[in-house]
C-alpha cells in the first residue's frame, strides 16, 4: 500500500466575536476564494460535499484530488467535516475549534490531515514511486500548512477589519 498524509494544526487568536469567526470558517466558499490549491468545494447535499485541492510537488508535478466528506459536527464552537462513510482513498478531515476568549476576540483551533492511499505508487502519479511515499508526505506538508497558513493570516485580516 502506498500512503502518502499531511498533517496540519495551528492556534490564531482574531479579534472579531465568536459568530462572526464562526459564519466565516462555516462558509467553505471562503476557503475556493482565499486558498491557494483549493480548486473548489461544491456542495452534494445538506450534509456532503466533495472537494478538489491541487498540490504541485517538485519533481513529479501536480497531483489534484478530489476528497468527499460530510459534516460530522456543525456546533456553536465546533466545525468538522470528516470522510464520507466507506471512503478508503481519498481522506480529508477539517475542523475548527472556536473559543470566544472575550467579547470581540476569538480563538480557532484549525485542524486539516490529508491521506491519499493507492495499492500502487503508480496509481496516484506515474512518477510517485521514484519519489517515495516519505519524500512526498513531506512536500505536501509543507504545501498544505504553507497554504494554510496564508489562508488563515488572511481571515485575521479580513475578519478584524
Amino acid at each position: 500500500m502506498f500512503i502518502i498524509k499531511s498533517n496540519y494544526s495551528r492556534r490564531i487568536e482574531i479579534k472579531a466575536g465568536a459568530e462572526r469567526v464562526r459564519a466565516f470558517f462555516s462558509d467553505m466558499q471562503n476557503f475556493v476564494k482565499m486558498m491557494e490549491g483549493v480548486e473548489s468545494i461544491i456542495a452534494l447535499s445538506d450534509t456532503k460535499s466533495r472537494w478538489t485541492i491541487r498540490v504541485d510537488f517538485p519533481l513529479i508535478g501536480k497531483i489534484k484530488q478530489e476528497f468527499i466528506v460530510e459534516q460530522t459536527a456543525d456546533e456553536e464552537d465546533f466545525i468538522e467535516w470528516s470522510p464520507v462513510s466507506g471512503e478508503t482513498d481519498n481522506l480529508l478531515r477539517y475542523s475548527a475549534d472556536l473559543i470566544a476568549e472575550k467579547e470581540n476576540e476569538t480563538s480557532i483551533m484549525l485542524m486539516l490531515s490529508a491521506e491519499l492511499r493507492r495499492e500502487k505508487a503508480s496509481q496516484l502519479h506515474f512518477l510517485a514511486g521514484m519519489a517515495g511515499a516519505d519524500a512526498i508526505s513531506t512536500e505536501m506538508s509543507k504545501h498544505i500548512g504553507k497554504m494554510l497558513d496564508n489562508f488563515l493570516e488572511e481571515a485575521k485580516t479580513k475578519l478584524e477589519s
